[in-house]
């Protein structure tokens, strides 16, 4: 008996044990992520349970939270996704799921009454249903942005945007407005799709913004996004608190998570053309200085004046002298022929007839040429020199 109780007593622990377990492995895997900037307290609703919660507090999927007047606060989830909330605020995550190591989800928010502003984290890929945001009047599918969003009255309305004519007996009414991309986006100017019934808007660049309600067809206008306004706080201690609470959420400090990621992009983005004027300042003092150096070498070599000298003239070079165009040449103009002489023949020399051995001196050569000195019947051999001729160095010679 005794061992049968102490083994069903060890079986029921074992049994709690193993449940509390359960619970807890749940309840991990449904953690959003955390509650921050609150200098009091909100009421979370959590399975049917009423909860108080403060700053660093868990925040999980299907959860509710409210915030009273004069209470801002911020809800900072796993893919680094920020959402700060204006008083009286009434919101619920509906749905929430993330891949820490794929960095892939979906998230969903359901907002009811107050103003929030948000930038989207790590989850927000792109797609119309990565990260959503339902509204009364409005279903807006964010694609990496930052944005204001917020329900409004038609006095409120009315106040801020005067140029909208609202009907008559018009009921709450969705805002949305695009601030710019958000950290993570890779869309430049950042980008939300708002669907209003059958009507479907897509905003794409900054202070673009949509209104629609209950009986008003959605609006499209551009004016700046809206701020957190002053809470109304019921006593100075309040008003001290509130003051803190609203500087961190309007201002850009560490405590908005989403206005210092934009303030670091800025000034990664100020630094960056700090270094180019820098890079730019330093190149020019460089080609400064190498004209210098250059100027400096020609003044050492070639004496040139450092300062000016109003009588200093600079020799002009010589001009080579110019080479003569070859002339062109020129066609002759035609002449027209002189008319020649006729030739006349020479008339023969007349001759007086002379005695032998006398004029010319040149024998005769009887029934011959008397020119012909040498012709037949003269007796003269033209090989022989004749008596009394002289051969030198001929000993056959007479």
């Amino acid at each position: 008996m005794t061992r049968h109780f102490q083994s069903g007593k060890r079986l029921k622990t074992t049994l709690l044990t193993l449940s509390a377990l359960a619970v807890a492995v749940h309840t991990h895997a449904q953690e959003a992520g955390v509650l921050a900037g609150l200098k009091g307290s909100v009421t979370v609703y959590r399975d049917d349970q009423l909860l108080t919660a403060y700053s660093g507090d868990d925040i999980f999927s299907g959860d509710r939270i409210e915030s009273d007047n004069g209470q801002l606060f911020q809800l900072l989830l796993r893919d680094e996704s920020t959402f700060t909330f204006g008083e009286g605020s009434v919101i619920t995550l509906d749905h929430y799921e993330f891949d820490d190591d794929l960095k892939t989800g979906q998230l969903q928010i359901t907002q009811e009454a107050g103003q929030l502003k948000f930038a989207t984290g790590r989850i927000a890929d792109g797609s119309l249903n990565a990260f959503r945001i339902l509204q009364p009047a409005t279903e807006v599918a964010v694609l990496g942005t930052m944005g204001v969003t917020a329900i409004l009255s038609p006095e409120q309305a009315s106040v801020h945007f005067p140029d909208i004519n609202l009907p008559p007996e018009t009921g709450p009414l969705s805002y949305s407005s695009l601030m710019g991309p958000g950290p993570y986006s890779s869309i430049p100017t950042g980008t939300f799709v708002v669907t209003a019934g059958s009507q479907r808007i897509t905003v794409d660049q900054p202070e673009g913004s949509v209104i629609a309600g209950d009986g008003l067809a959605p609006v499209f206008f551009f004016a700046p996004p809206l701020t957190f306004e002053q809470p109304q706080a019921s006593n100075e201690s309040d008003t001290e608190q509130n003051n803190g609470t609203l500087s961190n959420i309007n201002g850009v400090n560490t405590d908005d998570p989403a206005d210092a990621r934009a303030q670091e992009n800025a000034n990664r983005r100020s630094s960056d053309e700090s270094r180019q004027q820098s890079r730019r300042e330093s190149q020019q003092y460089i080609n400064d200085f190498q004209v210098q150096r250059i100027i400096e070498r020609m003044e050492t070599r070639f004496g040139l004046p450092d300062e000016f000298d109003p009588t200093f003239t600079p020799e002009q070079p010589t001009e080579a002298p110019s080479q003569p165009e070859p002339p062109v040449p020129q066609e002759p103009e035609p002449q027209e022929p002189e008319p020649e002489e006729p030739a006349t023949e020479p008339e023969p020399p007349i001759t007086e007839p002379q005695e032998p051995g006398t004029g010319s001196g040149l024998p005769t050569n009887p029934g011959g040429d008397p020119l012909d000195p040498i012709g037949p019947g003269t007796g003269l051999d033209p090989l022989d020199p004749g008596p009394g001729m002289i051969c030198p160095g001929d000993p056959e010679c007479p």
